[in-house]
C-alpha cells in the first residue's frame, strides 16, 4: 500500500517557478530524524515522485558541495526569492545524479549489496530493472544472485523486506541486523498461544 503525499498549497508551484527561473528559495524544513524545523537558503534543481511522495533535489547554500532530496511534505512555508543562482555553473549533473539513485537517499559512501532470491521472487525480480547498475546472475539451483552498488541502504533495505523469506542478504552484513531485529520486534507482538 502506498500512500500520497499531502504538500501545502503553493510548494510545488513555488519550486517550479525557480527551477524554470533559476532563482533561490527561502524555506523553513522538519527534518524528523532531528525532530525540528530548519531554515534553508536553496536552489532547486530537480523534482522528482517517488513512492507517491514529491521530493526536489537542491543544494543547500550553507553547504555547497551536497545535493540533499527534501521532502516536500515537510517544507513548512516557503519563499521565493529574487537572488538567482547559474545553474550551468552549479556542476549539477542531472543524469549522474539520477544513475546514482537507488530510491530516495543519496549517502557519502555506496554499499555494495549482494541479495540472493528463490522461489516466486527470484522470477518476479529478473523481470525488472531495479537500479540501472544491477548485476544479476541466474544459479543452476534456481536462485537469483542480485547485486547493486546502493548509495544508501535505507531505500533497498525495505525492498528486501517485501520479499519475505525468499531474499537473503548475502553482504554488507549491517542491511542483515537492519531486517532481522525489526523482525523479531515484530514478532513479539505477535505470541503463538
Amino acid at each position: 500500500m502506498n500512500g500520497v503525499a499531502i504538500i501545502q498549497d503553493g510548494v510545488l508551484n513555488t519550486l517550479q517557478k525557480a527551477i524554470r527561473e533559476n532563482r533561490q528559495v527561502a524555506m523553513r524544513y522538519f527534518n524528523p530524524s532531528y525532530d525540528e524545523e530548519c531554515a534553508y537558503r536553496i536552489e532547486a534543481y530537480l523534482l522528482m515522485l517517488r513512492d507517491g511522495a514529491w521530493y526536489v533535489a537542491a543544494r543547500d547554500t550553507a553547504r555547497k558541495d551536497k545535493v540533499p532530496l527534501f521532502n516536500l511534505s515537510r517544507i513548512r512555508n516557503i519563499k521565493l526569492l529574487d537572488s538567482e543562482f547559474e545553474y550551468i555553473l552549479s556542476d549539477f549533473d542531472r543524469e549522474k545524479f539520477l544513475n546514482e539513485m537507488g530510491g530516495t537517499f543519496h549517502g557519502k559512501n555506496a554499499h555494495d549489496v549482494v541479495v540472493e532470491f528463490t522461489g516466486p521472487a527470484a522470477f518476479y525480480v529478473a523481470e525488472r530493472i531495479w537500479h540501472r547498475g544491477q548485476k544479476l546472475r541466474h544459479m543452476r539451483d534456481g536462485r537469483l544472485r542480485f547485486e547493486v552498488s546502493a548509495p544508501h541502504l535505507w531505500d533497498i533495505i525495505p525492498w528486501i523486506l517485501r520479499w519475505g523469506g525468499d531474499a537473503k542478504v548475502i553482504k554488507p552484513p549491517e542491511p542483515v541486523r537492519q531486517i532481522t531485529e525489526p523482525a523479531r520486534k515484530r514478532a513479539e507482538n505477535y505470541p503463538t498461544q
